[in-house]
């Protein structure tokens, strides 16, 4: 008889984020949600559970349900680590693409702690998430989605379960067209231990 204990980080996010930008930037780059945890692959993010709620306000927060678009088509006991930016552009905006530079973890100090390498830009499309070539154009606005190298837990604070009291800061520099822009988000990661079943 084993157990399947399964422990699931995921980041309560406080603040704003920050930019180096002008004013009023045709492309207003917002760092939405963040999930530190584990690496379960390369599928895209699944639907959340909200996709098909009924009521538009939900329906609209169903991209940033983390727990749910952290959890990976096929490893139901993984939270993948990810990150969801939201994205908007006005008239104005011509057709540009955007870059993700560099994505920083720091501990609530603001130490530089790990890079951590970004890979399958997505976009929510109303009811899932589609591969995305990262183009964006005038009038529009984007919940998109990146998977994110995963800590090294082992190393940083001796192991996963160790994090779930830790407060961290993530720093994500963004390359819009031919400029970057730094936005940041404080982060408290948080430990979901769901119950044990018996298998």
């Amino acid at each position: 008889m084993s157990r399947l204990l399964r422990v699931l980080m995921t980041v309560t996010l406080a603040a704003c984020g920050s930019s180096d930008a002008g004013p009023t930037p045709e492309v207003v780059v917002e760092l939405a949600s963040v999930t530190l945890g584990d690496d379960c692959g390369n599928a895209l993010p699944p639907p959340a559970k909200l996709a098909d709620a009924k009521d538009a306000q939900e329906r609209r927060r169903a991209p940033d349900a983390d727990l749910d678009a952290a959890r990976s088509s096929g490893h139901n006991d993984c939270a993948q680590t990810s990150m969801q930016l939201l994205l908007k552009t006005n008239a104005a905006t011509k057709a540009t693409t955007i870059k993700i530079k560099k994505v920083e973890l720091l501990d609530d100090k603001g130490k530089l702690l790990e890079v951590m390498a970004s890979r399958l830009p997505s976009k929510w499309n109303g009811k899932k998430y589609d591969k995305w070539t990262e183009a964006v154009g005038p009038s529009e606005t984007l919940q998109t989605s990146y998977i994110l190298a995963t800590p090294n837990w082992d190393k940083l604070v001796k192991g996963r379960y160790n994090a779930q009291t830790k407060k961290f800061l993530v720093r994500v520099t963004v390359t819009v067209g031919t400029k970057d822009r730094t936005i940041e988000k404080s982060a408290t990661v948080a430990a979901m231990i769901e119950p044990q079943i018996d298998t």
